[in-house]
């Protein structure tokens, strides 16, 4: 792929997550599309449902989920309450594993259109949840705030105990790929892992000195990259812009994913000039495949000299090159890739540092705000961390 030619639309991630992109934006539309049907209004059912299931994951227990209310009885509803509990878990051991703990929280459940047919009901639903982080065992230790959105295509079913989930179609930003990287090792904020021996090197430039890249270093904006990531980073607690993207680009999320068109719209706010590679028209509303495919934006970066690879590898590999698992040699208006299968799967600007300096990022699909960079990313993910030169 050459990225020279005008695409409409690419995918921004691979295999499964771009299909329940593109299936969640489609089953939105649809329920969206309709109106309210005669018959019992299910909204205070969903509102009390996803509130329930936000206290099961600041509670940061399993057994709090309200199972009860999800028909287990099909594989949609054991899969929604297996997702679910494999959340609590993963935030939990990633708490654990970085030295972190949880202090306070506020969520937002927003019921967009309900449309109910007998028995049956599609609910359009967002949730924003924002998540008071600090280093844990430091009460003194100042909290430092995340935020993701959710947007939820959700399907009811009414028995003789009242309404229950049968489905719930969404990304979720907090739980990607299974338990997180090296969970169960000491809290590596202050304890670098050592990479586990036999595996091979990962090709890198020579290390970036600590401190490189931050606001001000050469031409490149990195503040300026920074508040328009805060601005539309869309529907994320914590996001700016009334929680909408930026209506001068189009939005590719029900066509692959929107994560490299919001890198690329990130790394334009800070002055990287668009190239004959690398570009957007606003008139057309397209876009060239390394603008918005989340591979294709990572090896352009790379390959055009725009970006330096600090490293790429296992959690372990890159938080040892980069200085920690807080990553300090990286600034805002860098990038994160997430590979996954040999696949670039999604791209994340970082934004800052959140508690205790760790690197936090923002992202689209899934909408992020200041989120710890490999939070609900698992063990078989790879990350590349890419330098912008400027």
């Amino acid at each position: 792929m050459t990225g020279r030619r005008w695409v409409r639309g690419r995918r921004g991630r691979a295999g499964l997550a771009a299909l329940a992109a593109v299936g969640l934006a489609l089953l939105l539309r649809w329920t969206l599309a309709a109106g309210a049907a005669p018959g019992e209004d299910p909204r205070a059912f969903v509102e009390e449902h996803f509130r329930s299931r936000v206290a099961a994951l600041v509670s940061l227990a399993p057994d709090r989920l309200p199972v009860a209310e999800i028909d287990t009885s099909t594989p949609a509803g054991r899969w929604l309450a297996e997702r679910e509990r494999q959340k609590i878990l993963h935030l939990r051991d990633w708490l654990r594993a970085r030295g972190f703990e949880l202090v306070d929280h506020q969520a937002e459940v927003r019921i967009l259109r309900v449309r109910v047919q007998g028995d049956t009901a599609r609910v359009a639903v967002v949730l924003r949840l924002g998540l008071g982080y600090r280093q844990a065992g430091a009460p003194a230790a100042p909290v430092a705030w995340m935020g993701v959105g959710t947007s939820h295509a959700v399907e009811l079913v009414r028995g003789d105990g009242g309404w229950r989930v049968r489905s719930d179609h969404g990304l979720d930003p907090l739980y990607e790929d299974g338990p997180p990287p090296e969970a169960g090792l000491p809290p590596l904020t202050r304890s670098p892992a050592v990479e586990p021996p036999g595996e091979a090197p990962a090709a890198a430039d020579p290390p970036v000195p600590a401190g490189a890249g931050r606001p001000g270093a050469g031409g490149f904006d990195r503040e300026a990259a920074a508040r328009y990531a805060d601005t539309y980073c869309g529907v994320a607690w914590g996001c700016g812009n009334s929680h909408r993207y930026n209506r001068q680009y189009r939005d590719y999320t029900g066509m692959g994913g929107d994560c490299a068109n919001f890198a690329s719209q990130v790394l334009a706010a800070g002055g990287l000039r668009p190239t004959g590679a690398w570009r957007h028209d606003p008139r057309r509303r397209e876009a060239t495949a390394t603008w918005i495919n989340a591979g294709s934006l990572a090896r352009y970066l790379l390959q055009s000299g725009r970006g330096q690879l600090v490293a790429r590898g296992s959690f372990a590999r890159v938080a040892e090159a980069a200085g920690g698992p807080g990553l300090p040699v990286l600034a805002p208006g860098d990038i994160i890739a997430y590979e996954q299968g040999g696949d670039v799967v999604h791209v994340s600007v970082v934004v800052g540092q959140g508690a205790d300096g760790y690197a936090v990022v923002s992202s689209h699909t899934a909408d992020r705000y200041r989120v710890p960079w490999d939070l609900g990313w698992g063990k078989k993910t790879r990350f590349w961390l890419i330098r912008i030169r400027g």
